[in-house]
């Protein structure tokens, strides 16, 4: 798995531009970038944006009609997600449900935008992608071939439901990388956990047709080797996007496989294993030396709020309950938290 070196930390954070001059200065670390603003409407763009300098997502918002020229710079892949359009273009060509723009460095950009235009992009570096897609995992490698002939076409074609649900995806991702605690539901995202967010999303929205079944054998290899790389991982469980840059394998199919063979999501399925392991280590702890906080560090859980509400939900009682009344008391049926 690629792995993101401690001197590529995470970078976050939401700008707001009026002045030409700044607007160019906004995407530097990605582009050689010139923006050329149409009639004397405000010369505004608000960007949101997470990302390391391997790989990045950002949201932007358009408040004035302009042409934007510009090259990536490095080696890198991009792609367009389109979220409201307003006529806008992409080398002239009107955008269609399902289009995406995408390009490579070396290749020239020039989208035309107007006021009330937004998207996300996708940005990351061929050396990282190119890494990820040809390990030796569960499932076959993917051709990196495939990102680069799609940026020479210059349009990429999607199926519209895909586009839909990896924009929700990636919104949701990108929220958690500015406002850590605004989705209970999410994971904290490091800067690792961003570069697999955006390389399993690319990998999906390039993958030609879609995955309608996964065959029993592949289904248990790959919820085999989950389970061995989450165990692997001791107290550090990783994320979707972690398991499916590890195993080499599209969300789709992770999902599919677990469907399969635990008829419940990968998250859904790892969550009530870290509860059930931490159940039994509380009920064999010794309340005077154990700490909650512990255990749910061991099994997997940073935020203690947020365990113990799971944590009751599914056994119908507090951590701390259970630590302290061990002895001598049933296990209770696990209900099953809905953590997606």
């Amino acid at each position: 798995m690629p792995e993101l070196r401690p001197e590529n930390p995470l970078l976050s954070g939401h700008v707001r531009v009026e002045d030409p001059e700044e607007d160019n200065a906004v995407f530097e670390l990605l582009y050689d970038y010139e923006t050329v603003h149409l009639g004397r409407q405000a010369a505004s763009r608000e960007v949101s944006f997470a990302g390391t300098p391997a790989a990045a997502v950002y949201r932007e918002w358009i408040g004035g009609s302009s042409h934007n020229l510009g090259m990536l710079r490095g080696d890198k892949i991009a792609l367009c997600i389109p979220l409201v359009d307003t006529k806008s273009s992409w080398w002239g060509q009107p955008l269609k449900r399902g289009s995406l723009p995408i390009s490579r460095s070396g290749q020239s950009i020039h989208f035309t935008y107007h006021g009330g235009h937004q998207n996300l992009v996708l940005a990351v570096d061929r050396s990282v992608y190119e890494a990820a897609w040809a390990v030796d995992g569960v499932g076959p490698a993917m051709p990196c071939e495939s990102a680069v002939a799609a940026a020479r076409q210059q349009l990429l074609a999607s199926a519209p439901t895909r586009v839909a649900a990896w924009s929700r995806r990636l919104q949701r991702v990108l929220q958690a990388a500015l406002q850590p605690q605004a989705d209970p539901s999410m994971p904290v995202i490091t800067g690792a956990g961003l570069q697999n967010e955006v390389l399993t999303a690319l990998r999906s929205l390039l993958e030609n047709g879609r995955v309608d079944k996964v065959e029993q054998p592949l289904a248990e290899s790959i919820v085999e080797e989950t389970l061995v790389r989450v165990d692997a991982a001791v107290n550090d469980v990783p994320s979707v996007a972690d398991l499916c840059v590890a195993l080499n394998v599209s969300r789709r199919t992770l999902e599919m496989a677990f469907q399969r063979v635990t008829e419940t999501s990968p998250r859904q399925f790892l969550t009530q294993r870290q509860l059930n392991r931490s159940y039994c280590l509380l009920k064999q702890a010794n309340p005077v030396s154990t700490r909650v906080t512990d255990v749910a560090m061991a099994c997997g859980f940073h935020e203690l709020g947020r365990f113990a509400g799971r944590y009751k939900q599914a056994f119908g009682e507090s951590p701390r309950d259970t630590l302290h009344t061990r002895v001598g008391r049933a296990t209770p049926k696990v209900l099953g938290a809905d953590t997606d």
